[in-house]
């Protein structure tokens, strides 16, 4: 079963609805007042939140562009490294994956030579994420292991999880069972050291699809899987997340 966690998405869509409409417009207005990294910082808000709250992919990319542009001017590493991977989010989600990989090449380049090991680890699940829907699933499982060894090293339990349960996603449509089952359950073990309780609850029931689809044939796992999403569900209450899933 294909269940993969893109953790930019993730954290986009949770601005998506702590911010308002008007914060857009508002912070437009500021953008001519705004100088250096605060310029950059502004241009790369205003993308995302086109993006999370408008879907206009455009503003994304137009945006980044201008975040990179100045950060390049500037000498902005890390903020270009970051507006490089927005960039490159804003083309995969156009089905533009050759352009994707070319602005994600150029920010893992330099996130290596900065010996950046967190956005090395983001980079690499974007990779995995773009390979995992381009069904090239040898090379997404290269970029989830080698995610989850950059996480695992910084000890960045959200990214760790998360990692893992796109490993055993890609197991799961090679119908590797020993394999689905081991990261299944090495992701719900780390639930209780990751601190955002929207990727929390993903993994959950990421966990929980995978246990069902184990079990579709004979119910084996039909405890474990209701378990799982009992428990997504309780988490979910208590940070009043429902809303924030699709009905």
């Amino acid at each position: 079963m294909k269940y993969v966690l893109s953790i930019g998405f993730v954290v986009g869509f949770l601005l998506s609805v702590t911010a308002q409409l008007p914060a857009i417009d508002s912070l437009k207005r500021e953008l001519p007042q705004l100088r250096d990294t605060a310029l950059v910082d502004a241009y790369m808000r205003v993308g995302e939140l086109s993006y999370t709250q408008l879907n206009d992919i455009e503003a994304l990319v137009k945006y980044m562009n201008l975040a990179i542009d100045l950060s390049e001017k500037k000498n902005y590493e890390k903020r270009w490294v970051d507006a490089l991977t927005y960039l490159g989010i804003g083309y995969a989600k156009q089905h533009e994956f050759d352009r994707s990989f070319e602005v994600w090449n150029k920010a893992l380049e330099k996130a290596e030579a900065l010996s950046d090991t967190s956005r090395m680890a983001y980079l690499h699940n974007k990779f995995g994420y773009n390979y995992d829907q381009l069904d090239d699933l040898k090379k997404a499982l290269e970029h989830f292991i080698l995610s989850a060894n950059f996480y695992e090293q910084i000890k960045d339990y959200n990214g760790l999880g998360s990692s893992y349960m796109n490993i055993a996603s890609v197991f799961g449509q090679q119908e590797q069972k020993k394999e689905v089952l081991f990261y299944t359950r090495k992701s719900m073990e780390l639930v209780p050291r990751i601190d955002d309780p929207f990727i929390q609850t993903s993994i959950l029931y990421g966990a929980a699809a995978q246990y069902a689809e184990l079990g579709a044939t004979d119910g084996s796992y039909l405890d474990s899987s209701l378990t799982a999403a009992g428990l997504g569900l309780k988490i979910a209450q208590e940070n009043q997340l429902l809303s924030r899933y699709p009905k």
